[in-house]
């Protein structure tokens, strides 16, 4: 439900913004082209050339980096349709969520796929699968999904299990040290009144090494004790009835697409937000800020829905003090352009903001068509 969310996987460049909007590790530095014979530093070619004398900068694969987002030229790094060892396709790839691990120097990315045997079929399981990458560019995707739905009819997350986005985070105990935050959703609990949508909610997992997570344990859940919808709430995070303190008349809310920055210490999550009266109607719909000092105990913004439009990825830029946002902002008749009538994305929008609660859009608001 991203505004990166496709049928394959895709990498753009721009020489504004080279972080993942998922990282909590710095950006990596530009491959070091050695030598003129290829050589590494500190070492002498064959031939006799010093090492520090001048390098022919080699092209990057992906193309010229300008100030504008450009689509690499490697596109798509990844389609669907690969073949598990137990038979089952990845039907689609959406919804990825991408960081350098400093540590072992490396790209990680993780994203949505259900999996099936046939294209056809009607109940679905939906997984998160794992791919790494010494480039960026070339991946190496794991077989094993890394957290999948379907467990149980129980779950609140039995129907829907996407968006994730992952952060490492050194400070966290070893086995929680990277943290996924993701949607799901249980047809069954909660009747959506939007057609072809599970009523979304945001849950957490956790992982020692990004390659398998397991869900909070129920009896850390903020709803621990609490009335809900579901009858196993492991994982569940965030129900959108408590996401719109400052807006009267709310019941219930469906909260999606979360993305989450620390700055500072202070974890900030933003997500696709949708506030609903008792019968379901709608209130109001946009993305929605929320704050924590540790990632599992959340404060919402008064001001939810802080910025129009949906599916948010955010940056946090050092230099200039902001949060960076992008998101599906496209106006109802750019959508309507659109050739696809699910969830259509036409453009991806930009805005800014020094507290993650008040946004100013980019002039022009587009940054990439």
């Amino acid at each position: 439900m991203k505004p990166s969310a496709a049928f394959a996987l895709v990498a753009l460049m721009s020489s504004c913004s080279s972080e993942s909007s998922n990282d909590s590790s710095d950006t990596p530095p530009a491959p070091d082209a050695g030598d003129a014979q290829g050589q590494p530093d500190g070492q002498i070619a064959e031939s006799g050339a010093e090492a520090d004398a001048p390098d022919a900068a080699e092209p990057d694969p992906c193309g010229p980096l300008g100030p504008a987002f450009a689509r690499c030229a490697q596109n798509p790094l990844y389609t669907a349709g690969r073949k598990h060892p137990d038979g089952r396709l990845e039907l689609f790839v959406a919804d990825p969520s991408f960081l350098y691990d400093e540590d072992e120097h490396k790209w990680k990315a993780w994203w949505q796929s259900p999996l099936s045997e046939d294209y056809l079929a009607q109940d679905i399981a939906t997984a998160i699968l794992y791919a790494e990458s010494d480039d960026g560019l070339t991946w190496t995707v794991q077989d094993e999904p890394v957290l999948a739905a379907k467990r149980d009819p129980a779950d609140w997350d039995y129907d829907s299990l996407e968006t994730p986005t992952v952060i490492k985070v050194p400070g966290n105990p070893p086995q929680r040290r990277y943290v996924m935050f993701y949607s799901g959703g249980n047809y069954a609990a909660v009747q959506s009144p939007i057609a072809g949508y599970v009523w979304y909610q945001i849950g957490v997992a956790f992982s020692a090494d990004g390659r398998s997570f397991e869900r909070l344990p129920a009896s850390e859940s903020p709803y621990a004790g609490q009335t809900t919808p579901y009858q196993n709430i492991e994982g569940l995070l965030m129900l959108g009835r408590d996401a719109f303190p400052g807006m009267s008349g709310v019941y219930d809310g469906l909260v999606a697409d979360p993305d989450v920055v620390i700055v500072d210490g202070t974890w900030h999550l933003h997500f696709s937000s949708m506030p609903v009266d008792e019968s379901y109607a709608p209130l109001d719909f946009g993305i929605s800020h929320a704050t924590s000092p540790d990632g599992l105990h959340w404060t919402m913004s008064q001001d939810n829905p802080v910025w129009v439009g949906m599916q948010p990825s955010v940056v946090w830029d050092d230099v200039a003090a902001r949060f960076e946002l992008y998101y599906n902002g496209d106006s109802d008749a750019e959508k309507g352009a659109a050739p696809s009538q699910f969830n259509p994305s036409v453009h991806v929008s930009h805005a800014t903001s020094s507290d993650g609660d008040s946004f100013v859009a980019s002039s022009p608001i587009h940054v990439l068509d």
